[in-house]
């Protein structure tokens, strides 16, 4: 089963730095306007960055599975601009209890930003399968004035079945509070599909 667990930075050049972001994933529609995709997290970074901490709940096809999940991460690498995180976490599904291991990589500084996040899941039980993830390949450019142009890759695949993906370009603005935007996505198996977000900096 598919699932989002991801610790997502928009800090454009007009933001500064904050320990908490609300990544609201409020609705992903398909072509007939229903709601296949929602994701609602919460990260906060700590020991000025050296930590991170995140939850998650995630509600996929009209609510046919859920899961709630959570992690802790340190910080392990700098790169430049990018910091690098190893996170460990669990996450109840409708299906099992999976364990976690993720890593994240973060790039908030200048014009362009954005992150990485490759995960494994791990079923603790017989009833789950084993995964990869990787949610998302993300970036975005500022332009003039509070408007970013960006794109975003995810990537799911079970053991023992093919990978399904999604792509697509994204637009948004920042504001006092943190940032808006739409996506267009195509994948492999459906039809176009439009996401609203809103994250939220504080």
């Amino acid at each position: 089963m598919r699932k989002t667990l991801a610790l997502f930075a928009i800090v454009a050049s007009n933001l500064g730095a904050q320990d908490n972001t609300l990544d609201l994933r409020v609705a992903e529609l398909d072509r007939h306007g229903d709601v296949v995709y929602q994701n609602f997290i919460y990260a906060r970074s700590l020991a000025g960055g050296r930590f991170v901490a995140q939850a998650n709940y995630l509600r996929l096809d009209g609510g046919d599975y859920n899961e709630g999940a959570a992690a802790l991460g340190v910080r392990f690498a700098r790169l430049g601009d990018i910091t690098f995180y190893a996170l460990a976490g669990v996450g109840k599904a409708t299906d099992a209890t999976y364990a976690e291991p993720a890593v994240l990589a973060l790039d908030t500084k200048g014009k362009f930003t954005g992150s990485l996040y490759v995960q494994r899941y791990v079923a603790i039980n017989d009833a789950g399968t084993d995964q990869w993830l990787l949610d998302t390949i993300e970036g975005q450019y500022a332009l003039r004035g509070p408007l970013y142009l960006g794109a975003a890759v995810y990537a799911y695949r079970a053991d023992g079945t093919d990978w399904f993906t999604r792509a697509g370009p994204k637009i948004g603005a920042t504001d006092k509070h943190g940032a808006t935007e739409v996506r267009v996505t195509r994948s492999t198996r459906y039809s176009p599909q439009l996401q609203l977000r809103r994250i939220v900096l504080f």
